[in-house]
């Protein structure tokens, strides 16, 4: 009979390991952002940094989907922050 509960608890126990394993990892995807994410919600004016990394995507990202939403985005480079800053203009 114990060998029976010891094997249920067993059981039980490694689903709740799962359960929250799946649920940090879900915490962790929430938190990354993505361009198209960043640049969506931006007003006139506004700007967003992003990493050197990511200079090619974040300006054809910004072009892109510039015609896609019919809006203007600028691109500059701050080489000394090794950052790509995109400025939505209109």
């Amino acid at each position: 009979m114990s060998i029976k509960l010891a094997g249920l608890f067993n059981k039980h126990y490694i689903c709740t390991i799962k359960l929250n394993i799946k649920l940090q990892m879900t915490e962790k995807m929430a938190k990354k952002k993505t361009i198209t994410g960043e640049l969506e919600p931006m007003k006139i004016g506004e700007r967003k940094e992003f990493p050197a990394s990511l200079c090619t995507t974040a300006r054809s990202m910004a072009s892109m989907l510039g015609f896609k939403w019919n809006r203007t985005y600028k691109t500059e480079t701050d080489r000394e922050r090794r950052v790509v800053v995109v400025t939505r203009i209109a």
